[in-house]
């Protein structure tokens, strides 16, 4: 008996190829889009909770306000002072242990001497012949001897307990050990850091997961390095905590004794003026909360929400396309099971015809949709940062609930027929009595499905419109045209004089309008910061710097002088002056920038007076971070000269204007000097305006996940609609031909088609209003600087909606409109 309903299921697959093409489509590419979404979505919603303990972690940060006369202020920032976090680990019980960690990026010059290098890294190994080779890096960090014990990443070679437990040993992960050393084992290998301080390879750690905060693919051990323990070195402190213990107990305790612990470590100058506590972030909340001076990843929860509900809504939109075709073709069988029930069929042949039916339906879309993922596993992680898992690495909870999903879907879309045959009478059955009347709930769910297809065209629109705002509104400075240059970063004695010569070369390279350097430039990942004082016994501010410029940087990027002079190449005065930026004498207390020039600032960490020569309009020192004290264009800031006055601020990056029209040439040219003066240094180079747009990379990725999510969410209510226009107009196939007999016009055969599912439009426009905009308010919070909402922001999306719609069903309307009355008359 099976097998006749199987026999049975397959015939009317078969028989109907236009609707089981629209049904098996459907549902594979929403099955398709859950499969590739929801693991993806929960991975990233639980990111690091694969480790041991992670329920236990938690992340030491910190809470400054600072309130003076001039402005306040409240920050959270993820680094805390080393040392003070082994005396907590040491002093209180609730805590089982500790380890730290201090990360590439959080190598400022303030703490450089105590840990030995500083943000600009590279190694050298020595192949056979002696031949050395540098690499560049980025992702490096110093951590404690447990680090590998405390978070249970996994070692490919190595003990954890004893990788890092001595100097001047370290680990590397699997890509970077085959990267330096190819297949060869790299165990006892020694690699230099910066070409001076030998480091021996106890270990290769597995590659990273995407699910985690942290992102290094080299530690060196912090053993022997006593400043770890004393307050210089910041880092990032975590603790595990015993069980039973709670976080928030913990910091309360902690906050109580801030005083001792931490003395004058927190505060600066003025204590009065900043207020310093301590928080616990656990390790779930880590990832989702981007604190000042964090170098590893964060991530939106908001994102990653939306995607695990997109994930079902898609899902439960192909469902309902399924579901309201079964129906509209459900009167075609009546009569089918009108003779079943006289014959003497039971509800549960009932059962067993209609759930088979739907179960080859879902099971045949389910196997076309892994085929579609595996199709689209390249693309999508290139194209849309999907990174989407084998069978084999999923966990068992995540598989439950993809076959639970699958056998839900089998038995509700299998339900309804069962349902109907079972409260129809024979007589009823045979008569085809009620055949074109809906029930309420099924146009309630393609009012759902057109709600949220809406909703989500106007949020697509306005985060896309949000972030073209942002990346093409004026920051300040000339960012077209402009080419950045890493310096080489093994600088020898004779570097200067090299980097001197290569400048005045370099403007004599035909498209080369001017060269600047600096230590940094717009777009790096924090720039540097410095405190500064109005004198030597006032209160310390934090102010950014992309520092060690020369006389070009100004004119280069076009950033204009409100008072005072630019740096002059033969006045030595400048090499103890500094220029402001006006945002940055509004903080220092100065009443204008005129006031400003010519007084005197004291830089307490390196013990100097500089001379203000000159204050200059204020650009956006990060963008995408922008500065809420003062509500000017950016981040307050400040320059100096070369690395005159401040040692560490020697060259890193070189930039360079250019004639854009003699690109190819310049680039050639330039890499050929480049690589005449600094033989052996790799050629690195961007555009100005991509090392800004990195910045909002992340905001990039989730735009165009969604925007792709989003267009088969519209494509699948589309496939709904062209399915239930079609059945409707073959269903009315002679009433169509009676109207055209007595007139009727081709607008009015489209208005008998489209009369319900315009309606249903209406009222999911209507809906889906108040849900797109508190989406889009969600999504705008996060921005200091925000695109002004205007009414074809949400008129526009709904009319694309409905043209895209009209245009799926053109044809259809089209065909039954100009079909001979003649025809349509005769049909059965």
């Amino acid at each position: 008996m099976l097998f006749n309903y199987l026999k049975l299921a397959i015939r009317l697959l078969i028989r109907n190829p236009f609707f089981a093409f629209i049904n098996v489509l459907g549902l594979s590419v929403g099955f398709a889009a859950f499969i590739v979404l929801w693991p993806y979505a929960q991975s990233e919603l639980d990111t690091d909770q694969f480790l041991k303990d992670a329920e236990r972690i938690g992340r030491l940060s910190r809470n400054v306000e600072v309130k003076t006369s001039t402005y306040s202020n409240s920050t959270n920032l993820v680094d805390h002072l080393c040392g003070v976090a082994r005396q907590i680990a040491n002093e209180f019980s609730d805590i089982k242990d500790l380890t730290r960690i201090v990360p590439q990026a959080n190598f400022d010059f303030e703490q450089q001497d105590e840990i030995g290098c500083g943000q600009d890294v590279f190694f050298s190994i020595l192949n056979e012949g002696s031949i050395k080779k540098n690499f560049r890096e980025q992702k490096m960090a110093f951590a404690d001897a447990n680090f590998f014990q405390f978070f249970s990443f996994p070692l490919v070679i190595g003990d954890p307990a004893y990788v890092l437990a001595q100097p001047s040993t370290v680990v590397l992960s699997q890509k970077t050990a085959r990267k330096y050393f190819a297949d060869t084992n790299p165990i006892d290998k020694i690699i230099y850091l910066n070409d001076s301080i030998p480091l021996k390879v106890t270990g290769v750690f597995k590659d990273l997961p995407k699910n985690t905060h942290m992102v290094f693919d080299i530690v060196v051990s912090a053993a022997g390095i006593k400043a770890f323990d004393l307050p210089p070195v910041w880092g990032y402190c975590y603790i595990k905590i015993n069980e039973g213990a709670d976080f928030d107990k913990l910091q309360q305790s902690i906050n109580k004794h801030k005083e001792r612990l931490y003395g004058s470590c927190l505060n600066c100058a003025v204590a009065s003026a900043f207020v310093t506590s301590v928080f616990v972030q656990s390790l779930n909340d880590v990832i989702f909360n981007d604190l000042t001076n964090n170098a590893f990843t964060s991530k939106s929860k908001h994102f990653l929400i939306i995607l695990r509900a997109l994930s079902f809504v898609i899902l439960a939109l192909a469902w309902i396309n399924y579901i309201c075709l079964s129906i509209n073709m459900l009167h075609k069988r009546l009569p089918e099971m009108g003779t079943r029930k006289v014959v003497g069929a039971f509800g549960s042949d009932y059962v067993c015809q209609f759930l088979i039916e739907a179960t080859v339906i879902n099971l045949f879309s389910f196997l076309l949709a892994l085929t579609f993922v595996q199709l689209a596993k390249a693309p999508a992680q290139q194209l849309f940062k999907f990174y989407i898992a084998d069978w084999s690495s999923l966990s068992l909870e995540t598989i439950g609930i993809i076959g639970l999903t699958l056998g839900s879907g089998i038995f509700v879309t299998g339900l309804y027929p069962t349902l109907v045959s079972q409260r129809k009478k024979p007589v009823e059955l045979l008569k085809k009595l009620k055949l074109n009347r809906e029930p309420w709930w099924i146009k309630s769910i393609i009012t759902l499905q057109y709600t949220a297809a809406i909703s989500l065209l106007i949020w697509i629109g306005i985060v896309y419109f949000q972030l073209d705002f942002i990346l093409s509104k004026s920051i300040g400075l000339e960012k077209n045209g402009v080419l950045i240059v890493d310096c080489p970063l093994d600088q020898k004695s004779t570097f200067k004089s090299k980097l001197a010569y290569l400048m005045d070369e370099a403007v004599h390279i035909d498209g080369i309008q001017r060269i600047t350097i600096s230590k940094s430039v717009v777009g790096d990942f924090a720039g540097y910061g410095v405190a500064v004082r109005r004198n030597r016994d006032a209160v310390d501010y934090g102010l950014h710097t992309n520092g060690g410029v020369d006389e070009n940087f100004l004119p280069l990027y076009s950033i204009r002088l409100i008072a005072g002079r630019n740096f002059q190449a033969d006045k030595p005065v400048d090499q103890k002056s500094i220029l402001l930026s006006e945002a940055a004498t509004i903080r220092l207390g100065f009443s204008s920038p005129a006031d400003a020039v010519g007084e005197k600032i004291f830089l307490p960490w390196y013990n100097r007076e500089a001379e203000i020569i000159g204050v200059y309009e204020d650009y956006e020192f990060r963008p995408f971070l922008m500065d809420q004290l003062v509500k000017k264009k950016g981040p307050v800031s400040f320059l100096t000269y070369k690395d005159y006055i401040l040692s560490d601020f020697y060259p890193s990056k070189i930039s360079v204007k250019a004639n854009f029209d003699k690109l190819n040439l310049v680039l050639p040219s330039l890499e050929k000097l480049y690589k005449s003066v600094f033989p052996g240094e790799t050629f690195q180079w961007a555009f100005l305006d991509e090392n800004i747009s990195q910045l909002y990379t992340n905001e990039k990725i989730f735009r165009n996940q969604i925007v792709l999510f989003t267009l088969i969410a519209i494509g699948i209510a589309c496939l709904g609609l062209l399915g239930t226009v079609s059945n409707k107009a073959v269903e009315k196939t002679k009433e169509i031909g009676i109207r055209k007999v007595l007139g009727a016009k081709m607008h009015e055969i489209a208005r008998i088609l489209l009369n319900t599912s315009i309606k249903q439009v209406i009222v999911a426009s209507i809906i889906s209003l108040p849900v797109a905009y508190y989406l889009t308010q969600q999504y705008l919070q996060k921005f200091s600087e925000r695109i002004t909402l205007q009414w074809w922001y949400y008129a526009v999306p709904v009319s694309l909606l409905v043209l895209i719609m009209l245009g799926t069903i053109t044809s259809v309307v089209w065909k039954a409109a100009r079909t001979n009355p003649v025809e349509s008359l005769r049909y059965e």
